[in-house]
């Protein structure tokens, strides 16, 4: 679920800016994108219309799916705190890029790694 609101997340990104870009609102390419900068400079645009409608509505959008990973990435912390994945969320951690969604996921997925006889 975590990785389907991460994609629209994604999709709703790429509206905002292509948005921006269709009505000539053009931030400056020397700064970063999705910063808390470039979120103001966004609320702060005033397209005519019912065009800031839309702008309000693609924000709010965006602000709906950055709280919802953000609950969803706690409730990934709590689970993988409990007794019973935590050591093993810990060890699989300690391998370079795996951190812990990462490594629950992998935990949940496979279940036993000792029911496989070797690596392959």
């Amino acid at each position: 679920m975590r990785q389907d609101h991460k994609l629209a997340l994604k999709k709703v990104k790429q509206q905002i800016l292509a948005f921006c870009l269709r009505h000539n609102f053009r931030y400056d390419a020397t700064k970063n994108h999705w910063t808390q900068v470039h979120l103001q400079w966004l609320r702060s645009l005033k397209p005519g219309g019912l065009y800031q409608e839309i702008l309000t509505e693609y924000l709010f959008t965006y602000d709906q799916l950055t709280d919802k990973l953000e609950r969803l990435d706690r409730r990934i912390e709590e689970l993988a705190a409990q007794p019973e994945y935590q050591g093993k969320v810990q060890h699989m951690s300690c391998f370079l890029g795996i951190k812990t969604q990462t490594a629950l996921s992998t935990l949940v997925e496979v279940g036993d790694f000792k029911r496989f006889a070797n690596a392959s």
